[in-house]
């Protein structure tokens, strides 16, 4: 009759194989990475949700308010308006793009 002692978490770390041990760092690393490019798809979805935010809102030219009836069309200057829009158009051209790309990665390399 033998009994059996009980490895402790330690020992079995130091009694790992190298296969064991290269395994175990491959995942850490490849956990690492899968989570910095989910950061960058997040990062740039905010990012188009900023430029949407920003395009409603300078396209918004309604009334401040509903006490004030003037519309804002009356200090509107068109070519800082073309200017503005133009840019953000880019923006968000850019961004999709990046957006895209991104998450084509995430699926290609992550999955």
């Amino acid at each position: 009759m033998t009994t059996e002692v009980k490895k402790s978490m330690f020992q079995e770390m130091l009694e790992r194989g190298n296969a064991k041990i290269r395994g175990d760092r491959a995942k850490r690393i490849a956990d690492s990475v899968k989570e910095a490019q989910v950061d960058l798809v997040r990062s740039l979805e905010s990012q188009i949700r900023r430029v949407t935010d920003d395009l409603d809102r300078m396209l918004d030219l309604s009334t401040d308010n509903t006490s004030f009836t003037v519309n804002r069309v009356i200090d509107l200057d068109g070519s800082d308006f073309v200017t503005k829009l133009h840019e953000l158009n880019i923006s968000m051209t850019e961004l999709s793009i990046e957006l895209q790309i991104a998450t084509e990665t995430l699926n290609k390399y992550f999955s």
